[in-house]
């Protein structure tokens, strides 16, 4: 989840607080000079303008007096009005005005219209002028930046005093606009993850769907050994929601035209089909793609979505998520060994030709519901990579039907099935993310979906366990199955390669091994599983 800080900002200045508080709880309030007050309520009165905006106050409250959570009590936003009325910390508060936010109209105090005119202001400041070595290497990416820079406002930013000097034109006072400016995450002296580096870099400004500007992403020419890409500002806690481009016009129309997307890693890939003449194009910002933004991409009106990333992992990624989604669109997997516009560049292949020689991959998506890769790591070490949707369940609901449900794999799918079903909006945190995978798989069938969930619950309700032991004779009685039937499914994922004969995995050859038990080592990763067998002779 987000953290508290940027739901704060967004609902303090993207939630009218007066028509909240009428809405969600029976307040009515009559305007009085600069702010509004409450006529069921006096005590409760909201600004109407200055730094104070779409605050509430309550003059019963001494200064200073706290919740047990450390909210005050005399003025807040409206996550500290629900944490008060709830009694609950600011994390339990934020999914409550989430799920109201969904009823209530648009709304945009002025402090935020200031801010995204500044936004927009310094955006077009950074294009005005490139230095030299940033257009020669918007050259040598194949970026046409003559005519991308004016469309998307693509450029590299400025000394601040140089920013500040220009800025100074538009009536702030010098305070006000060095108080924008850090709101902005651009400040003379960045300390903040958030802000923009000191590093000779291209930037381009993004905004939401609905054109909210949210920061700036970029790419340093000379990175050395940092990190090459950046996102300034709410971009940092945005980059799974957002698509870049989504919200002109000019994109959305070509999408609609061609019922086709493309779908792109970097800015980069972005630029070259756009400048290409193929602007039903999106981008992740990202390595890969996160459910939200598969959500959106499907949403779009098209028959195909040709996925633009070379590597593995991401391919794996948006097949698993296409497997399970509702809507079937065909997925155009171009043979590309690298980024989309390194691959253009060096075998000077026209993007039309790319998704000409794209083919239909409907095969591997239809069994890709956990779509596996094995990757070689090192010679004789393989890693099972799986991606796909995710959802939330209690921890403690969890833990107590582990206990409940011991040795009983097929309830405990029930019961996951069912929580994947639920609005968790309203469920209280801490959460366990249980990856769908887990209790819907196609490959192996009911014995992999049961075995895997099985060993996850034990290792989530051991924290700190990396490894779980199992004898044949504990998994015959835990899966309920024959001795026969076991066999026969070890056989299954030895021959699927879910499970690896332990000699061709010498790092994890014990030093010791028991005559007395045949054991089974499931070693777990934040983001895979091993199954390893101490015995390969083992039939």
């Amino acid at each position: 989840m987000k953290p508290v800080e940027y739901f704060a900002f967004w609902f303090r200045h993207r939630i009218d607080l007066k028509d909240y508080l009428e809405k969600f709880h029976g307040l009515q309030f009559t305007p009085a000079n600069q702010r509004y007050d409450c006529n069921n309520q006096p005590n409760i009165s909201i600004p109407r303008t200055g730094e104070y905006e779409n605050t509430w106050y309550d003059s019963n409250q001494k200064q200073g007096a706290k919740t047990q959570h450390g909210i005050k009590l005399n003025q807040g936003n409206i996550i500290d009005w629900e944490c008060i009325k709830h009694n609950c910390p600011p994390v339990e508060a934020v999914p409550i005005v989430l799920k109201r936010n969904a009823s209530l109209s648009a709304y945009k105090t002025s402090e935020y219209k200031r801010l995204e005119r500044i936004f927009k202001l310094t955006a077009t400041r950074y294009r005005l002028t490139l230095p030299t070595p940033v257009e020669k290497y918007l050259n040598d990416r194949g970026v046409d930046h003559i005519s991308i820079k004016p469309v998307f406002n693509l450029g590299s930013p400025v000394p601040y005093q140089v920013l500040f000097n220009y800025l100074s034109t538009i009536g702030l006072t010098a305070h006000e606009l060095t108080d924008v400016l850090t709101k902005l995450f651009i400040n003379a002296r960045p300390g903040n993850y958030r802000e923009m580096p000191r590093d000779l870099s291209v930037v381009v400004p993004v905004y939401d769907r609905n054109d909210n500007y949210i920061g700036f992403h970029g790419r340093k020419i000379n990175p050395g050994s940092k990190s090459k890409y950046f996102n300034t500002g709410y971009l940092k806690d945005f980059i799974g929601d957002v698509l870049f481009g989504e919200e002109r016009p000019d994109i959305q129309t070509e999408i609609k035209a061609k019922k086709q997307v493309i779908l792109t890693k970097g800015m980069f890939d972005f630029f070259h089909c756009y400048q290409d003449s193929h602007k039903q194009v999106l981008s992740t910002l990202n390595q890969g793609i996160s459910a939200r933004q598969f959500t959106r991409i499907i949403a779009q009106p098209v028959d195909s979505i040709v996925v633009g990333f070379s590597d593995p992992k991401a391919r794996s990624g948006i097949l698993g998520l296409m497997h399970i989604s509702l809507k079937k669109a065909g997925l155009l997997i171009p043979n590309i060994q690298t980024d989309l516009d390194a691959e253009i560049q060096q075998t000077e292949t026209s993007i039309n030709t790319i998704i000409a020689q794209a083919k239909q991959n409907m095969a591997i998506n239809k069994e890709s519901i956990r779509i596996a890769k094995l990757k070689k790591k090192k010679e004789h070490e393989d890693t099972l990579i799986e991606r796909g949707y995710t959802f939330l369940v209690e921890k403690s609901i969890v833990l107590e039907k582990v206990k409940e449900f011991k040795g009983s794999p097929k309830k405990l799918i029930s019961f996951i099935q069912d929580q994947s079903r639920i609005n968790k909006q309203t469920a209280k945190p801490p959460f366990i993310r249980i990856p769908q995978t887990r209790v819907n798989d196609t490959i192996l069938g009911g014995f992999g979906s049961e075995l895997r969930l099985l060993l996850f619950l034990e290792a989530k309700s051991n924290p700190g366990t990396r490894t779980i032991s199992y004898t044949n004779e504990k998994l015959k009685s835990d899966l309920d199955i024959s001795e026969s039937t076991l066999l026969d499914h070890k056989n299954k994922l030895k021959t699927a390669g879910y499970l690896l004969d332990q000699k061709k995995i010498k790092q994890y050859r014990p030093t010791r091994r028991s005559k007395m038990k045949r054991q089974i080592h499931f070693v777990y990763y934040p983001s895979l599983i091993k199954f390893l067998t101490e015995n390969p002779d083992e039939s």
